[in-house]
């Protein structure tokens, strides 16, 4: 089972990932660490924007395969006795694509959304604790991202849309867990 999230920036898919590892035994698909791995080999300093330039560049490149054939299969491959992956930065709809049609698995989209307002206060209380993977950009200006306009589109493709306002990740976890087909 590969667990797929979207959403809004800030909406809190992180919270529920550390949900799902701690408690549910989902090993998370890492998308950074291939794009930490160029940016050092190309020389560049690493920041949120930057991994973002090289993702889109990818995408590219690669018709936007290189998600699962550079950090999906690799990282499932050493660990394929474990049966649970789940990957939160789904951003495209063609990434998305790309592992329907891994036959090996199945796939289970969850895209989750907040209220704007709701999705804003998240937002600016990550940046507010200095997270590792804080944002650069003001909320507004994030908003006009391609990235960004496009995840938050994704809800039309989602095997299943989860609103998550008044609930704990942990709630969140156990409503995805519910809706998602048998492993």
């Amino acid at each position: 089972m590969i667990l797929l999230f979207s959403g809004p920036a800030g909406v809190g898919k992180t919270s529920i990932t550390e949900v799902m590892e701690k408690c549910h035994g989902f090993k998370l698909l890492k998308s950074s660490l291939h794009l930490r791995e160029i940016a050092i080999e190309k020389q560049i300093p690493i920041s949120r924007k930057a991994l973002q330039t090289i993702g889109d560049d990818l995408d590219i490149e690669t018709n936007f395969q290189w998600i699962v054939d550079k950090v999906a299969i690799p990282q499932i491959s050493r660990t394929m006795h474990h049966g649970r992956w789940l990957l939160d930065s789904i951003r495209k709809r063609e990434q998305i694509a790309h592992f329907k049609k891994l036959e090996k698995f199945k796939v289970f989209h969850v895209h989750i959304t907040a209220s704007e307002g709701t999705i804003k206060t998240r937002f600016y209380e990550r940046n507010l604790k200095g997270e590792e993977n804080q944002y650069e950009k003001p909320y507004e200006e994030l908003l006009q991202h391609p990235n960004e306009i496009s995840s938050r589109q994704l809800d039309k493709f989602a095997d299943f849309v989860l609103l998550y306002e008044k609930m704990t990740p942990a709630q969140a976890a156990e409503v995805i867990l519910s809706k998602r087909p048998g492993e």
